[in-house]
């Protein structure tokens, strides 16, 4: 029997989609390390089930998942919303995950005690080999109280470094706060 991803149907019942490959954990990682601290891994939600809906799936030969309509994907405390989502294979390993819509959204709990991280942009791109993450287009980037704005922001997760450039006229907008407990334990 080919490959192919169980999933259940409106009634309830498992059907099994030929060709559909279940979203690998590299997937979900579409933007939970871009809004992270870099050293602050998520509460386990590599390991937890991948749960995600949308108006239609397909695959195609090229390796390719289009989910379309309403996409809502959620592993844990990872939630990501798009209108439309293309996942790259190579083989069973994920290479390029692409987030797109109005506003593409984003929201993970990177640890017990943390803010939850949000991002959004119209277009949120993971390239996975490189361990990058984009967010292109009306881009926002924020875990309480620190925030930052750009027309694109880009995440190197490795360096664990962010660079923001503006739109047209060039501007970042960022609010940073600093930490009040830092200055207390001195």
């Amino acid at each position: 029997m080919g490959q192919g991803f169980d999933m259940r149907g409106s009634a309830g019942r498992r059907r099994r989609v030929p060709g559909l490959k279940p979203l690998p954990c590299a997937a979900i990682v579409l933007l939970g390390v871009a809004a992270a601290a870099a050293q602050a891994p998520a509460l386990d939600d590599a390991e937890q089930p991948i749960h995600w809906r949308a108006d239609h799936a397909e695959v195609d030969a090229a390796g390719r998942t289009i989910l379309t309509g309403d996409v809502r994907m959620e592993q844990g405390t990872l939630r990501v919303e798009a209108d439309r989502m293309v996942i790259e294979y190579d083989g069973d390993r994920v290479v390029h995950v692409a987030a797109e819509g109005d506003l593409a959204r984003y929201r993970q709990r990177p640890w017990p005690d943390a803010a939850p991280v949000e991002a959004d942009a119209e277009r949120i791109v993971y390239h996975a080999a490189e361990e990058r993450v984009e967010l292109l287009g009306r881009a926002y980037l924020a875990q309480e109280p620190n925030e930052i704005r750009g027309e694109v922001i880009h995440y190197d997760v490795r360096a664990g470094r962010i660079d923001a450039a503006g739109d047209g006229d060039g501007r970042v907008e960022m609010i940073w706060q600093p930490d009040r407990n830092e200055g207390e334990s001195r």
